[in-house]
């Protein structure tokens, strides 16, 4: 197997590994969301006399889900980062023609494993979860009205907020 073709792969597996997260997160949304219409179908059924146990279940199944979006969107970040340094490296070993940017021999494997391990170091130093990017410290525009992974966050939050509402109205 010849190098660019290593890389390539690499930048291939960990762009499928982010949209994998991206999916578990948009699945566990969703089963989040069916849960708390069918607790609150029971609940507005009226079969039960303490709803206090069912409202807890929703302030504890929003807070979950929550918790678990921001996880899913750091894990997607990370991987689109270590994507991106992969692809950089595999375009400069295009560019110059072969691989004159990479090591020869045993330090080749060295090499990319470095690729991997400086791309994680880099998430965990600069991932800044209010954008949702590896940015923090940096002074750069904004998104224009909020990232996207919040809406996911703002959803599960949502369930705890109703599971809060019933707690406190319901008998």
């Amino acid at each position: 197997m010849d190098v660019s073709d290593y890389l390539w792969n690499m930048y291939n597996e960990h762009t499928s590994q982010g949209r994998h997260h991206e999916a578990q997160r948009t699945a566990v949304s969703t089963v989040v969301l069916a849960l708390a219409g069918a607790v609150v179908a029971v609940i507005a059924q009226g079969h039960f006399r303490r709803t206090w146990p069912l409202a807890a279940f929703l302030i504890l199944l929003g807070l979950v889900g929550a918790l678990f979006s921001q996880k899913q969107a750091e894990r997607t970040r990370m991987h689109i980062t270590i994507a991106g340094a992969f692809r950089y490296q595999l375009e400069q070993s295009l560019t110059s023609r072969g691989s004159a940017t990479l090591p020869r021999g045993h330090d080749i494997a060295v090499h990319i494993k470095d690729i991997g391990t400086n791309a994680r170091q880099k998430h965990r130093d600069k991932w800044n979860w209010k954008t949702g990017k590896d940015d923090k410290g940096e002074k750069g525009p904004r998104d224009p009205l909020f990232p996207l992974y919040w809406f996911f966050i703002a959803l599960n939050l949502l369930v705890s907020m109703l599971g809060a509402a019933i707690l406190v109205i319901a008998p």
